[in-house]
């Protein structure tokens, strides 16, 4: 909703599944070429800090060199197939990469977790990983008492959101 020119792949929902978490592009004013693209991680986890460190961070790493981009690609050509009136190649063809891209990192931990009211620690080292302008980084951390039962409680109040709006 906060991005009306945007479309997203569904987010992995098996622990089995690679690539990443979720895909987003929003496409230019004109709606015929790819304004940004914003690759996510969403994880949860009792411990944090450390999932990030060894999974998370490597994985950014690893975009920027430049590995994953035969994966980035075929994510981004399959989203864009769903787009109505977008010439495809073209599209794909005209981005900028280090232009459009951008990182969404989201997890969500306990209460616990905080330090000194904040949960910047949890994320720290993202500038370093990510590189590029703040404007290309998003951070967010959903905090819970119980985490599992924090995330069951969304999971159910979102199915009644997409029932609502589905109007069944």
């Amino acid at each position: 909703m906060a991005m009306p020119a945007a479309y997203m792949t569904a987010p992995h929902v098996r622990q089995a599944d690679k690539g990443f978490d979720g895909f987003i592009i929003e496409l230019d004013e004109a709606k015929s070429g790819i304004g940004r693209i914003v690759l996510c991680e969403d994880k949860a986890s009792i411990t944090p800090r450390k999932l990030i460190s060894s999974s998370v961070w490597p994985d950014v790493e690893a975009i920027r060199r430049g590995d994953r981009d035969d994966e980035i690609l075929a994510d981004l050509v399959t989203l864009l197939k769903s787009v109505d009136d977008i010439d495809v190649e073209a599209a794909v063809d005209e981005i900028f990469w280090e232009e459009v891209r951008e990182f969404r990192v989201a997890v969500a931990t306990g209460e616990n977790r905080r330090k000194s009211g904040s949960f910047l620690h949890i994320v720290a080292g993202f500038e370093t990983v990510a590189g590029g302008p703040l404007e290309s980084r998003t951070a967010g951390v959903l905090p819970f008492d119980d985490v599992r039962a924090g995330l069951a409680i969304l999971a159910e109040d979102v199915a009644a959101k997409v029932k609502e709006i589905a109007g069944v």
